[in-house]
């Protein structure tokens, strides 16, 4: 197993995604989350996974 920053996997494929912390409030507040869960989600080739603790509403 392997970690990495999101901002390092750019270009990169993996069998298996793990995100961590996905509603890090960081994140959110800079605005990067959904960059960040598009670049993740589209590494993954057969498995993904998110792990979160709070529950956002989608507009």
């Amino acid at each position: 197993m392997r970690l990495f920053n999101i901002k390092h996997i750019k270009g990169l494929e993996f069998e298996a995604v793990i995100f961590v912390d996905i509603d890090d409030s960081e994140y959110i507040e800079n605005g990067l989350l959904d960059r960040f869960l598009y670049v993740g989600i589209s590494r993954a080739s057969f498995f993904l996974q998110l792990l979160f603790e709070m529950i956002y509403l989608l507009a």
